[in-house]
């Protein structure tokens, strides 16, 4: 695919009706850049029992935890949700302007809810089940069927002594991104209907793209609603909304604005306009942030990054710092790496089409497998920095043969899938 010179950015022309446009060739970057946010998720998961002593189906001896990997995966949230929402944001109404609401609500349940019924209440409550005997020592329930409908689904009373992550013990774990996805499909299909029935003819294909100072001001509107949300809100903490939609408050403001930029993308034809310059600029702003966040250990500084404080509620200094820090360091990257994937990467192999229509699978089914490495390597003298790798490794291999080879050659798997 060509791009138009970024050298001259085009003055905004009035709309243009997309029927008129020349069709376009498969965007291979953004697959190629979802192929490696996916991978990064895997990354994560696969340093999360390394890192920290927080919520995973796996767990070490916490004096083994590493905090070299917890600084390799502190990373990875803010960046990888930021691009997968400014995708998906991009993708929706292209998506609804082809199928009309019916046909467009449909395809989301299909593409959206069937694996999250699946995930949330097959897969991952047999993962829970398992991680809950082996590592917080409850064993009041005599069978997987009693778990599942007294804790699982909360049919029944806490029992005393009950000392698993919470209650009720469901969790949607990574699925809470489909879960939002669905909602935010379901929001856009009702808005359109509502209020902008004929916007698919309304799609301003020179506007110009956003600069520094907007990108700027993004960043810091970004700062300071998730400080105030900080405030009050612990640091990954997890409530359910209406008791069903599972939300991290602490990153919510931080994420959400990134669909509404996806969104912003297709109507103005960003992905394609978006100067390289501005870019690159974006993308050396978040690589000097993650230098800081390495070096800054070395230093008095360093609790306004790493201390407990940075990561608890309250109106502190500390707290503001890693707000404003997490903030322009997912921009810079997903601005960065954006447009990075679209210089270089704007090309596919019989693999990276392979790795890209498989990603989806991979995403939704991963835990499993992940976790099952993390046991695999459980006793082996290595130190955990190295079994962190081995699992990120053997287990990005494992989920994308698997999906491959055997998931998504199920029946109807694809339709899905």
């Amino acid at each position: 695919m060509s791009f138009p010179s970024t050298a001259e950015t085009p003055a905004p022309s009035p709309p243009a009706p997309e029927s008129a446009r020349p069709p376009q060739p498969r965007y291979y970057f953004v697959d190629n850049l979802r192929v490696f946010v996916i991978m990064m998720v895997l990354s994560h998961h696969a340093g999360n029992p390394y890192a920290s002593d927080g919520f995973w189906y796996f767990k070490i001896d916490p004096a083994e935890i590493s905090p070299t990997v917890a600084q390799c995966i502190m990373l990875n949230p803010s960046f990888t949700m930021a691009i997968l929402l400014i995708f998906s944001g991009f993708l929706v109404p292209a998506s609804y302007n082809r199928r009309g609401f019916w046909e467009f609500v449909r395809e989301k349940f299909i593409r959206l809810g069937i694996p999250l019924v699946l995930g949330g209440m097959v897969m991952l409550p047999l993962l829970q089940y398992y991680s809950f005997h082996q590592h917080w020592g409850y064993t009041g329930y005599t069978s997987f069927w009693q778990y599942y409908r007294e804790a699982w689904l909360g049919l029944g009373t806490m029992p005393e002594g009950w000392n698993g992550p919470g209650w009720p013990d469901r969790n949607l774990a990574h699925l809470w991104y489909i879960e939002h996805l669905l909602a935010y499909a379901l929001i856009y299909a009702l808005w359109r209907v509502l209020f902008a029935p004929q916007r698919k003819t309304q799609r301003y294909l020179d506007s110009r793209p956003p600069g520094h100072r907007a990108i700027f001001l993004f960043a810091v509107g970004i700062s300071l609603a998730t400080f105030a949300v900080r405030i009050y809100c612990p640091y990954d903490k997890v409530y359910a909304l209406f008791g069903v939609l599972q939300i991290d408050m602490s990153h919510f403001p931080q994420w959400l604005p990134f669909f509404f930029v996806g969104l912003a993308a297709y109507r103005y034809n960003w992905l394609q306009t978006f100067p390289k310059e501005t870019g690159y600029f974006w993308l050396r702003v978040a690589a000097a942030l993650v230098a800081l966040n390495f070096l800054i250990r070395f230093t008095p500084a360093a609790p306004l990054l790493l201390s407990q404080e940075a990561h608890s509620a309250g109106l502190t200094v500390e707290n503001f710092t890693k707000c404003v820090w997490e903030s322009f360091f997912c921009t810079g990257a997903a601005v960065g790496l954006i447009t990075l994937f679209r210089e270089k990467m704007n090309w596919t192999t019989t693999l990276l089409g392979v790795l890209a229509v498989n990603a989806y699978a991979v995403h939704v089914f991963h835990p499993p497998m992940i976790v099952g490495w993390q046991y695999a390597l459980e006793h082996l003298s290595i130190g955990s920095f190295v079994k962190y790798v081995l699992a990120t490794l053997l287990g990005i291999i494992t989920c994308f043969a698997v999906s491959h080879y055997f998931i998504r050659r199920l029946p109807y798997a694809k339709r899905v899938l």
